[in-house]
């Protein structure tokens, strides 16, 4: 029989994705529609799936980072509602138009040139106006607010959706006060106008959670829904999806005093059984855990040894008993969670699972 899964896969639990969303939506109330951030191919576990998966089971609409992102989703079969989030260039206009993607704007010159894409295919542009309440990346000055809107609302082809601002850290109390200030105050000036505002959006799944006063009419919520809970926001009910594993595909002694690895940047101080397990930074497994990732193998946790190489790497399994050839190890999941991961590679938990790459299998199942 053929093994799908050789070398190294990914198990993604849908399950534990439809717990992660009624969780959330416990937690939110009936109100604020969720947006599921599938942005970066749904942080490591797969684009479509989960995005197919969580408009079934809770996510009122789907919200990725780009254009293309989004056609992909289309692609698939997927109609709900899709908002692209990060700047979108002119030239993307006509695409947007055409697949039916909402789009996130800060000036009058772009929303004129979707305007026109979407008056050469006979559609409208679904459009979420973006205000720079302090993160300073992408959105209009809050005091501009009032003349996007109208500028939006005086495009035949654009249908201005909502108004929106992102937290630049939603576990900073007084950071998200002023920005939340700058917010209302400029959502309160387009309503003294006599405008709409749409649907307003400011949290994601920090500020949704930790502040109801914020949550509005629509929250985007990623991290947490994939169970990547560092901060405990959900307060312990979040259950990650994703569980990394490789086998083992080599193993040696090695001799006090012997190099492991490129730079010879581990020696033995014992005699060493060494396990090479068929991962490396080429799948995802970040580079800078070189000397201290661990991975668990059975009961056990196995030090990473030596650098991380492209295509494996290597670790420690002289305190381990029986180990052998094709053993399954655990690169990520139960007993290696991807916060412990984060602080020991010094970034966040979301680049950790964000880093998984294409090659590694995808292998989706449904555990309770």
């Amino acid at each position: 029989m053929v093994q799908p899964y050789p070398r190294t896969w990914a198990e993604i639990n849908l399950d534990a994705l439809t717990h992660n969303l009624a969780a959330i939506r416990g937690a939110l109330g009936p109100h604020p529609e969720i947006a599921i951030v599938a942005k970066a191919d749904g942080y490591g576990h797969g684009l479509v799936p989960i995005a197919r998966h969580a408009l079934r089971h809770g996510a009122d609409r789907v919200a990725v980072a780009t254009i293309q992102e989004a056609i992909a989703l289309r692609d698939a079969g997927i109609d709900g509602t899709v908002m692209a989030m990060s700047p979108c260039l002119t030239i993307e206009a006509e695409q947007a138009a055409f697949y039916g993607i909402e789009v996130f704007i800060e000036d009058a010159e772009t929303l004129r040139a979707f305007d026109e894409a979407g008056r050469q295919l006979g559609r409208k542009v679904g459009v979420h106006l973006k205000v720079d309440s302090g993160m300073h990346r992408f959105g209009c000055d809050p005091g501009a607010l009032v003349n996007l809107v109208q500028a939006a609302l005086g495009c035949e082809f654009i249908q201005m959706v909502g108004i929106a601002h992102h937290l630049a850290d939603a576990s900073n109390d007084v950071a998200v006060h002023e920005q939340s200030a700058r917010f209302a105050q400029a959502i309160a000036a387009v309503r003294a106008a006599g405008l709409p505002t749409g649907k307003v959006h400011a949290a994601a799944s920090g500020g949704a959670l930790r502040f109801p006063d914020i949550r509005f009419d629509l929250v985007r919520i990623g991290l947490v829904a994939y169970g990547l809970d560092p901060a405990h926001w959900l307060g312990g009910q979040a259950r990650p999806l994703l569980h990394w594993k490789a086998r083992i595909i080599a193993l040696r002694d090695v001799a006090p005093g012997e190099y492991v690895g490129y730079l010879r940047a581990w020696t033995a101080i014992r005699p060493t059984r060494v396990a090479t397990i068929g991962a490396g930074y080429g799948d995802g497994y970040a580079r800078s855990l070189s000397n201290k990732g661990m991975v668990r193998i059975g009961e056990h946790l196995a030090p990473v040894i030596g650098m991380v190489c492209m295509d494996q790497l290597m670790v420690d399994v002289t305190d381990i008993p029986e180990v052998a050839v094709g053993d399954v190890v655990t690169l990520l999941g139960p007993g290696v969670p991807a916060s412990r991961l984060a602080e020991l590679s010094q970034t966040n938990t979301h680049e950790v699972v964000c880093r998984l790459m294409t090659r590694v299998p995808r292998r989706y199942l449904h555990l309770g």
